[in-house]
């Protein structure tokens, strides 16, 4: 177990309802990424303990891939909480600074040790993340009651729908239809930008942000009318997931939005080389429900949303 003890925070205090010394507050280095990885898995695989910014189905292996890529890219912060020598607790966030967002993983804590040290942990967590920071979210599975209770006490807001979260893997792959991959070009980016923001107001991305990562961490694909734009799928390849897919109102039950689908499913599977693919969707679209279920997508579970604005951002 590698620690730093140069940046370890002492707590020696008397823990509500408990008399608990020898607490230490550990920033994460990258030699503690394969603990975090095989933390995450084992304590998310209970709904009532499930963050899933932190674990959506993944194996330890490729949970510790992501996270050593955003760690690598200075855009990942995680604490540890240990008992003496012993792990119970975790909370981590993803951010970005030009966004000024960070996107909260957990609280992680060992339910014996979750009243008394999860408050702790978050605001070691907060005080490690940019100070430019504006906005954080969670995400939480919606059987995680303690989670979101915790988070609505830390004065985040529940968004009003639940979202599900589906997944697709490569042996319950219907097969679809292949056709040249259309990458949006400059021509393109305002229609994208237009029928984005009016699909995604609250998106986590803007679609601004999505362009300057097209070619790198996500694909942007569009399909067309003849000439006139008539929708786009946003893919992360870094996330194997399909994170957006839109359709031009005039355009809808035509076949675009399976058509979509379609590219964004075969290029995560045959040129990433996923063995699995990802999505959420709005919990009210249940024509999208629909049309994931009839390619193999499988209900995995619910989640929720929370977010909270920085008091500077606010004024």
């Amino acid at each position: 177990m590698a620690l730093d003890r140069s940046c370890e925070y002492e707590s020696h205090e008397q823990m509500i309802g408990m008399n608990i010394k020898h607490l230490t507050y550990h920033k994460a280095k990258p030699e503690d990424l394969p603990i975090i990885s095989r933390w995450i898995v084992n304590l998310s695989q209970d709904p009532a303990r499930h963050c899933i910014h932190s674990w959506a189905g993944e194996p330890a292996e490729e949970i510790e891939s992501g996270l050593e890529t955003y760690f690598k890219d200075g855009e990942l912060v995680y604490m540890l909480l240990y008992l003496k020598d012993k792990l119970i607790g975790t909370m981590g966030a993803e951010f970005d600074t030009d966004m000024a967002c960070a996107w909260l993983h957990g609280p992680l804590v060992d339910p014996k040790y979750w009243e008394s040290c999860t408050t702790a942990l978050y605001d070691k967590l907060l005080v490690e993340l940019p100070p430019d920071i504006k906005e954080f979210r969670a995400y939480l599975n919606t059987k995680h009651e303690s989670g979101i209770a915790f988070y609505q006490k830390q004065g985040f807001v529940k968004k009003d729908h639940p979202s599900f979260v589906y997944q697709l893997t490569r042996i319950c792959r219907v097969p679809l239809p292949s056709h040249i991959y259309t990458p949006l070009e400059k021509e393109h980016e305002n229609d994208f930008i237009r029928l984005f923001n009016e699909l995604f107001p609250n998106a986590y991305y803007p679609a601004e942000r999505l362009i300057e990562m097209k070619g790198e961490s996500h694909e942007i694909f569009i399909t067309m009318n003849r000439h006139t734009f008539a929708g786009f799928v946003v893919i992360s390849k870094d996330e194997h997931e399909i994170q957006f897919l839109g359709v031009e109102p005039s355009f809808r039950k035509q076949g675009y939005g399976k058509l979509l689908l379609s590219t964004g499913i075969n290029y995560l599977f045959d040129t990433v080389k996923t063995d699995q693919v990802d999505l959420n969707v709005n919990g009210e679209l249940e024509n999208a429900q629909r049309l994931y279920e009839s390619v193999g997508f499988k209900l995995m579970y619910s989640g929720i949303g929370l977010t909270k604005k920085s008091q500077s951002a606010e004024h």
